[in-house]
């Protein structure tokens, strides 16, 4: 797909899924999960961390099968080419929701941040963040994993700032039984399993990935194993810090401002680290939609390689930096439907994501279920696998049913129809093609 000198190293593969997996999930639950758990907040974390380590093996296990290959390769092989177009299909448009939340927490972030910037309509502050990424994308891959490298480093700032306070300003009072809410857990494993998710991007990069069949694994590992770390300390430290104060906060954008009052600095000093801290987390939502548009155009390439988009011959071009940029501009356009069709409605966003993203898990699990069992090995893997996916479903569709929000899934169907009419179409042109060659 790339020559050898313009493809990915395994550290930034990492830093990419990185970006992608910490998005902005993790400062929005840290008031949620301090009021539903206590300091066992951080224990969530690794408690979801455990339940989806079949999941995660699956998909390492699905590199191992398929180096050069991706979800399409995961179906397609062992099932049937429709059901890895639809497995693609269904993560490509997906993802985007994501991209699209990811950026219209950008501009909400940075409008507070700065008032003055409300004197733009966010929907048109949507559109010039989304046009500047759409434009860093069309660069070279080594210079988008350099620009990913650089916008990691800010959004992990307020992380690391909290587990340095840690250091100085924890206190073992907080830490006791009295502040351990166990009962508090399973209403909280919802909000830590979006927090989680992303993993799977090394999926969709993994032909830009270099030496694949070793670094796509190890991608996955390294990256899942330092988000849950961080998260885990990042979560346990800050209610350790602040204790029961956290719980009394209306949301996440009090939290900061609890937590550097802590620090014994100045009004200055703290207003100026309050802005940095903000914009630190505006930068995580931006990166993470980077992060995703970069990864999810080589889904809609896999496709068109198979023939299966409309104009694939066009939707493969490469521009002077080896880049499809159709497949750029293509989710440019899809982004700017879902905002003007859901607007600013965050939850449709993130169940829209949540949904799409676990039809393709479960896709691809059963791609690895036909595989091993082809190959006469243990399922045992898969079908915990399975029981990942259903836990995952379960929970989408009890917080539509919950928030009495059927429009993501209409989207999604409306999504699913689009794509089966798509593949018919491409499948008949392909067969009409290969009879009148032969």
């Amino acid at each position: 797909m790339l020559a050898k000198n313009n493809k990915l190293s395994l550290w930034a593969a990492v830093i990419i899924i990185v970006n992608i997996i910490i998005g902005s999930g993790v400062f929005i639950n840290t008031v949620e999960l301090a009021k539903r758990a206590g300091v066992l907040g951080g224990l969530c974390y690794a408690l979801v961390g455990l339940l989806l380590c079949p999941l995660i093996l699956s998909f390492v296990r699905l590199l191992q099968l398929y180096p050069n290959g991706g979800f399409y390769s995961f179906c397609s092989t062992s099932l049937h080419p429709s059901i890895g177009f639809m497995s693609t299909w269904c993560y490509f448009f997906a993802k985007l929701s994501s991209a699209t939340l990811a950026i219209h927490i950008f501009t909400l972030l940075v409008q507070k941040t700065f008032p003055v910037l409300t004197c733009i309509s966010a929907t048109t502050f949507d559109i010039i963040v989304l046009a500047i990424l759409l434009g860093l994308n069309m660069l070279n891959v080594r210079t988008g994993s350099r620009i990913q490298g650089w916008l990691m480093i800010l959004k992990l700032f307020p992380i690391f700032l909290v587990i340095m306070s840690g250091l100085f300003f924890l206190q073992g009072g907080n830490i006791t039984p009295v502040h351990q809410l166990w009962s508090g857990l399973p209403s909280a494993i919802p909000l830590v399993l979006h927090a989680l998710l992303g993993f799977e991007v090394a999926c969709a990069i993994i032909g830009t990935i270099d030496n694949p069949e070793v670094n796509g694994p190890r991608s996955i590992l390294i990256s899942y194993s330092i988000v849950i770390m961080l998260y885990i300390l990042y979560q346990t430290i800050f209610y350790g810090v602040v204790g029961t104060s956290l719980t009394e906060t209306s949301n996440y954008s009090g939290a900061f401002p609890l937590l550097i009052s802590k620090l014994g600095i100045s009004d200055y000093f703290r207003n100026i680290l309050g802005h940095l801290i903000h914009l630190a987390i505006a930068t995580s939502a931006l990166s993470a939609g980077f992060g995703m548009i970069f990864a999810n155009m080589w889904n809609l390439y896999t496709l068109a390689e198979q023939d299966l988009t409309i104009a694939p011959a066009t939707i493969i071009q490469r521009n002077q930096f080896n880049v499809p940029f159709m497949c750029v501009l293509a989710q440019g356009a899809i982004i700017l439907t879902y905002m003007f069709i859901i607007g600013g409605e965050q939850t449709t966003f993130q169940q829209l994501s949540a949904f799409g993203t676990t039809v393709t898990y479960f896709l691809s699990i059963t791609g690895l279920c036909a595989t091993l069992y082809q190959q006469g090995h243990s399922l045992l893997l898969p079908i915990m696998g399975f029981i990942n996916c259903l836990i995952l479903m379960t929970a989408s569709l009890h917080t539509m049913w919950k928030t009495n929000n059927p429009l993501p899934l209409y989207i999604f169907l409306a999504i699913m129809i689009f794509g089966m009419v798509i593949y018919a179409l491409s499948s008949n042109k392909n067969t009409t093609s290969f009879v009148q060659n032969k």
